[in-house]
């Protein structure tokens, strides 16, 4: 499963200078106590199938980050 090796690099792939990461992944996949960004982050569960895999998902995330803070 590819969430094995990313989980273990995931600190070495933000920037420098990043403050905080999203860390957007499907229900039912138990990432929050498994990864360290090495910066304060959130996660945000999307629903299952391909389909909401997609820039658009995406935004809809941002813009709702952004009416909350």
């Amino acid at each position: 499963m590819l969430v094995h090796g990313v989980v273990h690099e995931l600190a070495s792939l933000v920037p420098s200078g990043v403050r905080r990461v999203a860390v957007i992944t499907q229900a039912g996949i138990p990432l929050r106590d498994r990864i360290d960004p090495g910066v304060p982050f959130e996660v945000h569960e999307i629903p299952d199938g391909e389909h909401t895999k997609s820039l658009a998902t995406v935004e809809t995330l941002c813009r709702r980050d952004r009416k909350s803070t």
